[in-house]
Formats: C-alpha cells, sequence, structure tokens
C-alpha cells in the first residue's frame, strides 16, 4: 500500500449509525474502521516521498492531520450548497498525488471511481459488512461504473471480534474433524495445528458468557481486474486465517 500505485484503495467494515434504530446488525461490534482508516491516510501520506494530497471531506477536521503533514494536505470542505463534485473538481486543480474522500456514498463514489479511472491513486472507506471481491460489487450498487472495477486494487476490511475470557478459558483439544477441515480450507496454517487451542465455558467475570474484550481483525484483499472481482479471487489474508493465527499465537 506503501506505494500508493493509480487506482482505488477501499478500507471496509461496519460501524455504528448514530439516531439508527436498533436492528439486529447492532449485536456486530463497531468495526474500528474509521480509526484504521485514518492511521491508513496518515501512513500513506508521510511515505518515502511524502506525498502532496487532497482530501475531500463533510467535517474540515475528518482526518486529524498530525501538525508535521499538515503542509502536505489540503481539505477541501463539503458543506451546502458546495458538492462533491464540486470540490473534487477544485481539488483535482492542485494536481494531488493522492486523494482523500472521507467516505463512499451514491454521491461520492461515481466520483472516486472516475478519479481512479483517471490514473490517481485514491483512498476512501465504505460502510458495510462485506469483504474482499464482495465489496466491488457494494460499489456497483452505490453507481460506480462496471469499467471503474479495474481499477480498484486494495480492500482493506476491518471487524472486531470477541476475545475468549482470561479468567476462565481452558485450553481444548483440537477435534479430528476440526483439523482436517483447517488443512482443507486454510493450507497455510498446517503448521499451527499443533498450537494448543482455547476454550472458554463462562464464569462470573464474563457474565457466563465466555467472552471478555475485543480485538481487531484484517482482510486484505488485492485484485486487478474486473474479472478478478467477478472470480471471487482469493484474498492475500482473509480474516479467518487472520483471526485463526491470533488464536495459535
Amino acid at each position: 500500500l506503501d506505494a500508493h500505485p493509480p487506482g482505488l484503495i477501499v478500507v471496509a467494515g461496519l460501524d455504528p449509525r448514530p439516531h439508527a434504530q436498533a436492528t439486529a446488525v447492532d449485536v456486530i461490534l463497531p468495526s474500528g474502521r474509521g480509526a484504521f482508516f485514518r492511521i491508513l491516510v496518515r501512513q500513506l501520506i508521510a511515505a518515502r516521498p511524502p506525498v502532496r494530497t487532497a482530501v475531500i471531506a463533510e467535517t474540515k477536521d475528518a482526518l486529524r492531520t498530525p501538525r508535521q503533514l499538515r503542509r502536505l494536505v489540503e481539505t477541501f470542505v463539503v458543506v451546502p450548497p458546495l458538492t462533491y463534485a464540486q470540490q473534487l473538481a477544485q481539488a483535482m486543480q492542485r494536481f494531488p498525488q493522492l486523494l482523500v474522500i472521507d467516505h463512499l456514498t451514491p454521491e461520492s463514489t461515481p466520483l472516486a471511481a472516475a478519479a481512479a479511472q483517471r490514473g490517481l491513486c485514491v483512498l476512501s472507506q465504505i460502510d458495510t459488512i462485506f469483504r474482499g471481491a464482495d465489496v466491488a460489487m457494494a460499489l456497483l450498487d452505490l453507481g460506480a461504473p462496471q469499467a471503474a472495477l479495474d481499477h480498484l486494487h486494495w480492500v482493506v476490511s476491518v471487524q472486531r471480534m470477541a476475545m475468549l475470557c482470561p479468567h476462565c478459558k481452558r485450553p481444548t483439544p483440537l477435534q479430528a474433524d476440526q483439523a482436517a477441515s483447517l488443512r482443507q480450507r486454510f493450507p497455510s496454517l498446517i503448521d499451527l495445528l499443533d498450537s494448543t487451542w482455547y476454550d472458554a465455558d463462562g464464569c462470573p467475570a464474563c457474565q457466563h458468557s465466555g467472552r471478555h474484550g475485543d480485538v481487531a481483525a484484517f482482510d486484505i484483499y488485492r485484485g486487478d481486474s474486473a474479472a478478478d472481482h467477478r472470480h471471487h479471487r482469493r484474498g492475500l489474508l482473509s480474516l479467518e486465517e487472520y483471526a485463526l493465527r491470533l488464536a495459535a499465537a
């Protein structure tokens, strides 16, 4: 990612919706997508050499840019009557090396796709439970043209997962059918099968849930063309593999 080649980079994850009515989705832990997005933006701006960056956002402090990077960043705030399209036009006149759009919506997605098609490195985020190649289909639903999927190169999905309670977790043997399933689905994890695995039955400390606290897990997907997305090309690192490596650590 530090090489920031031309194309679209999307950070995906589902975060709480303020003022929304409670639904079944609310049982999902907040992904932490926004925090990771800001960290990734800073890393890309501070790459060697540093890059000129244009940020299009609905608030001036959307990214909370560190003081040492502010000289490289120009923010174009979308406040009525200004639109994303108008602010993007202004931003492009500055010839940025990196374009950051605060979030993908039916208004901003076609603009982000068009900028990526013109050879710009574009970074944005999307509020979704989808991961990997499925995010490409979500972009189509938001108005991205089919041709733009050739320029979707990275999807980094973030999800928070509950951790076992440290007070009641205990070693548990890996059953033969579980080991066989892991070998088949994740051949790169065969070396982890001899690790110590744990389970938790619950205790007063975790209100008998067996879970306490949470941890961020990532899914890393790299695609070179729309065909990769259509055929659901395997990602570089799946969320399940990431979680299993954490569990075996």
